[in-house]
């Protein structure tokens, strides 16, 4: 599933022109989504994570509903950043679910 939300991500991206701003964004959502992913067998660095990634998202979308309010963003834009961070949300919540199954299974059984 996570890669079927990265994928979608990478697709999105083809399909809209982005300003320098909104490519920086879109790369610290990769980068943060990245580095969570190496601490899957670690639930509390996974946390730290999750809420890293859930406040940037959050940042986003204030961001986005701001532009829409001045009338500074196309509608495609709107679309596509409502998308990414939908989509962002989903593979956080898989990753923050993988690591607990993890710690369930790995760390209380051991």
């Amino acid at each position: 599933r996570i890669s079927n939300y990265a994928v979608r991500i990478q697709k999105y991206q083809e399909k809209v022109t982005l300003n320098s701003e909104e490519k920086d964004r879109i790369g610290q959502l990769q980068n943060l989504i990245f580095m969570a992913s190496k601490d899957l067998k670690d639930l509390k660095k996974e946390e730290e994570h999750y809420g890293r990634i859930k406040a940037f998202c959050k940042e986003i979308k204030r961001r986005q509903t701001k532009r829409m309010k001045e009338k500074s963003i196309s509608f495609e834009l709107t679309l596509f950043f409502s998308q990414l961070v939908n989509d962002v949300e989903r593979i956080n919540e898989h990753m923050l679910a993988i690591a607990r199954d993890y710690d369930m299974i790995v760390v209380h059984e051991a």
